[in-house]
């Protein structure tokens, strides 16, 4: 509300969903069990989770076998996964984002340690799910 000039009702422990982020605050996403084969032609399946912080976002879904780092500041559309760019851009460019990938892979752990309750197997994220 706003975003429209309106006035809205204030919760102490609430936040904008709309507006300026804070840019130190991780935000966790989270797909629980999906058990549709196909979604647009794309293959979709198992839980997926991700983590945004810092202007990079990692998308953990190992049933797709999927694990993609994106720069949000760079590509907020997300259209270049970091970790399946080719090594051309240097060895440097994809050692960056394998240790941009291992801390937010390790954040998204602690969260699921943290929140056992929001991991749909109740288990937290180990080294091989992160290598899927």
């Amino acid at each position: 509300l706003g975003l429209l000039g309106l006035d809205a009702p204030t919760f102490d422990d609430g936040i904008p969903m709309f507006g300026a982020l804070d840019p130190a605050r991780a935000v966790f996403l989270q797909r629980r069990e999906y058990r549709s084969g196909k979604e647009g032609g794309h293959r979709i399946r198992g839980e997926m989770t991700a983590v945004v912080e810092r202007g990079a976002k990692l998308i953990l879904a190992p049933q797709e076998e999927r694990r993609e780092l994106y720069d949000l500041e760079a590509d907020p559309r997300e259209r270049d996964d970091l970790l399946s760019q080719p090594r051309a851009a240097g060895a440097g460019a994809g050692e960056a984002a394998e240790s941009r990938a291992t801390g937010l892979a390790r954040t998204l752990g602690r969260w699921h340690e943290e929140n056992p309750a929001a991991a749909a197997s109740g288990a937290p994220v180990d080294e091989e799910t992160l290598k899927a």
